[in-house]
């Protein structure tokens, strides 16, 4: 949890100072400096691969979501079902926890791997 923290926190600080670096100008020992002479090629390119990195993990949540949102009793039917799928996984393999989570992720793909194409959780 510490590792996590800190990366946390150092990609935020990154990321804000980038963000400020872009949007505000400084003044700095009596002068005035621009974004454009605190932006660098190498700052421009690392937000580009962060962002497409984070915006490409997001999006599968915003289809799931937006499904959720067209079809609210599909979704309740999936997550009942889910529900159902992982306390069996449980019952099954309640002295190995990781056993349970990896044969339920297995089940998860089998089940999505059996509905007609085009009809997947994010569709």
């Amino acid at each position: 949890m510490e590792a996590f923290k800190k990366l946390q926190t150092e990609f935020h600080e990154k990321s804000n100072d980038a963000k400020n670096a872009s949007l505000y100008v400084d003044f700095e020992d009596g002068k005035f400096i621009a974004p454009v002479e605190r932006i660098t090629k190498d700052m421009l390119a690392e937000t580009a691969v962060r962002n497409e990195t984070f915006l490409g993990l997001m999006y599968p949540k915003l289809q799931m979501l937006l499904m959720w949102d067209r079809e609210p009793e599909a979704a309740q039917d999936q997550v009942v079902a889910f529900m159902e799928l992982a306390e069996a996984r449980k019952q099954e393999t309640s002295d190995d926890r990781m056993a349970a989570f990896n044969k339920l992720i297995g089940d998860l793909v089998d089940i999505e791997r059996a509905k007609p194409a085009g009809k997947s959780n994010g569709d």
